[in-house]
């Protein structure tokens, strides 16, 4: 009866098969398991590698940035700076130079003013000068004229003295 299979037979096979393929199920199970856990402890040392490389490639760019943003931050004061100094050095010059022009300008004008006072006092020293010149002029013509008259006066006196002789002759002559 060994080929023939009763229900105590049958069912004694199927609990032993149910036992083999259950003991199969753990073991594959502890093998699935166990090829998990590897996996997993693979994938966890891989996914912390990766994770530190990338933690190391973030603190690696963050020095990075950190360095380009303190140049950009450095160039940006530099340059506030270079427009600051600038700007001081062009309102400074520029204030410099033009006080300088207008100090120049003053001088020139005092200067200026200096030149035609004196070309007015020189002008009108000549105008005296000419106007003296003119004045010594007439009173020579007057003192000409003086002597003139004087002379006349007195050829004039000789002529009445003339005139009266000969009138005094006349009247002498008349009377004869």
């Amino acid at each position: 009866m060994a080929g023939t299979s009763t229900p105590g037979n049958l069912s004694e096979r199927l609990r032993k098969r149910r036992e083999e393929d259950e003991k199969r199920i753990r073991a594959e199970r502890r093998q699935v398991e166990s090829l998990i856990r590897s996996e997993l402890g693979k994938l966890g040392a891989s996914a912390s590698s990766a994770v530190e490389a990338a933690q190391r490639s973030i603190e690696s760019d963050l020095e990075r940035a950190a360095g380009r943003i303190g140049t950009l931050l450095l160039k940006a004061w530099a340059r506030a700076l270079v427009i600051a100094i600038s700007l001081l050095l062009g309102i400074s010059i520029g204030s410099w130079g033009l006080a300088q022009w207008l100090s120049f300008r003053v001088r020139a004008l005092v200067e200026l003013e200096a030149q035609i006072e004196e070309r007015e006092q020189r002008s009108a020293a000549e105008q005296i000068s000419g106007l003296s010149g003119q004045v010594t002029t007439l009173r020579g013509q007057v003192e000409q004229l003086q002597q003139h008259v004087g002379d006349l006066a007195a050829d004039y006196a000789e002529l009445a003295g003339d005139y009266r002789r000969i009138a005094n002759a006349l009247d002498r002559l008349s009377k004869r």
